[in-house]
């Protein structure tokens, strides 16, 4: 062989390692440019999913919050006044048409005095002026919704620390009084 040989043997080697060599940074520039397209992908999607579970997270703390405003507002406003059935017809007073220029007033009709209507829930033991206040805001104002009121309910509305049960009993005790 020739030293003629040699040489365009070795350029043809060599332009062949440079051709492979070339193929090989294309085909690393193209991963190293996939790699980057995915890795972007990949952070847009991880922040889309943190968005998605900020905005969930939220909507589950404002849909909590506006559930206990409601049991707040529910326990803080007095119970609704029990229905007060119409008089019987027969028993209905006649309606008078006055002329106020040229009679005085009737007098008032009578009114069922307050104490009919409504307990005195100091005579139990433990309950002061305050605390009864509180039960009738809360529309508790006879012994009978004194013992039908959950124990829990009584707690929260008067505050830890009050014996609750022992009230029921002892409003029991004196409806058991009062209809014996």
């Amino acid at each position: 062989m020739s030293t003629q040989d040699d040489v365009a043997r070795i350029k043809a080697e060599t332009a062949a390692l440079r051709m492979r060599h070339r193929q090989e940074l294309a085909r690393a520039r193209r991963e190293i440019i996939e790699d980057a397209a995915w890795e972007r992908e990949r952070r847009q999607t991880n922040e889309r999913v943190r968005q998605a579970l900020a905005r969930r997270d939220a909507e589950l703390r404002r849909q909590k919050l506006t559930a206990l405003k409601a049991e707040v507002a529910a326990l803080c406003s007095p119970a609704p006044a029990a229905p007060v059935a119409a008089p019987a017809a027969a028993s209905r007073p006649r309606t008078e048409v006055v002329d106020l220029r040229a009679h005085t007033a009737p007098p008032a009709p009578h009114i069922e005095s307050i104490s009919s209507v409504v307990d005195d829930l100091t005579a139990i033991p433990g309950i002061d002026a305050a605390t009864q206040r509180r039960l009738y805001l809360a529309g508790i104002l006879t012994h009978r919704q004194l013992c039908h009121t959950p124990a829990t309910l009584l707690q929260q509305l008067v505050g830890p620390g009050h014996p609750v049960e022992a009230w029921q009993a002892d409003a029991r005790s004196l409806i058991a009084g009062a209809a014996g």
